[in-house]
């Protein structure tokens, strides 16, 4: 099956739950050309090639093979067994997943996302960056509300859609973000949490805002320097140097072109206020 998402086509084929998670991305009328390849399969066991591992990120280990090719596995050290193997091979990957299902994740569903952090690379390697937020657009403009999980991102954003209507809820946990015609714009993807709630469209990147929990509603623009380390630690990475270099790239860019913002909010209609007042000066 073929999908486009934030103007990237590529090719994959997975379980029904991938499917369904992926409908709205499926382009309409001809074939385009493909920018990158997924292949997935499963397995009883997964042996790892030969080589040695570099390091781990937040979902995968990174391991250099014999012949300098890079591949991503996840380790169980509860079973003591690889769960999952990526082989990266130019603009193709292969996904190895093993056959049954040792974690929280349903067996359906784990193709789903582990083609999310494949995705995460190619994005990467195309000048995109996921980063980690609750996005809407509002008055024509994409904002995104970053922070560690558990913060409020998502609760915040559903107040715009409750006193703000009009406004799109454009992806609740990974929107894409990447320059178009020399503007940054930020674009829905299907991996969004388990909310599913995303929008395959685009609009141009008005602001990042940060969210911390506050008793008072206040909001603050960050320079480029306060503002770097806040996006590189909200920025999606895989554990690959060349990726790492690239999201540095573009959060260093971001951080210079867009409006980033640090927010203390409650939740409130004050708070959604507070921003939007800022953002409509």
């Amino acid at each position: 099956m073929q999908y486009m998402v934030s103007e990237l086509n590529f090719k994959l084929d997975g379980s029904d739950y991938l499917k369904r998670r992926m409908a709205d991305y499926v382009p309409r009328g001809h074939s385009l050309s493909c920018d990158f390849l997924v292949n997935i399969k499963y397995s009883d066991n997964i042996f790892l090639p030969e080589g040695k591992t570099l390091t781990g990120g937040e979902r995968f280990f990174v391991r250099e093979k014999t012949n300098g090719e890079i591949c991503l596995y996840r380790f169980s050290e509860k079973y003591g067994i690889v769960t999952a193997l990526v082989d990266f091979n130019g603009n193709e990957a292969e996904i190895t997943l093993l056959s049954a299902s040792i974690d929280a994740q349903k067996t359906d569903q784990r193709d789903f996302f582990v083609t999310g952090d494949v995705f995460n690379h190619y994005a990467l390697l195309n000048d995109k960056m996921v980063l980690h937020g609750s996005s809407i657009v509002y008055d024509g403009k994409a904002v995104i509300f970053s922070a560690p999980s558990e913060t409020g991102k998502s609760t915040h954003t559903g107040l715009w859609k409750k006193y703000y209507p009009e406004t799109i809820l454009l992806n609740d946990d990974t929107p894409v973000v990447g320059k178009k015609d020399g503007e940054f714009f930020a674009w829905g993807s299907p991996w969004s949490g388990k909310t599913e709630i995303n929008e395959n469209i685009s609009a141009p990147l008005g602001a990042v805002v940060f969210i911390n929990r506050g008793k008072e509603n206040k909001i603050e623009k960050l320079s480029a320097n306060e503002a770097l380390p806040y996006l590189l630690g909200q920025a999606r990475k895989i554990p690959i140097r060349k990726d790492m270099e690239k999201a540095t790239d573009i959060c260093f860019a971001l951080s210079r072109e867009v409006p980033i913002y640090r927010l203390y909010c409650d939740i409130s209609r004050d708070a959604v206020e507070t921003v939007r007042k800022e953002l409509i000066k």
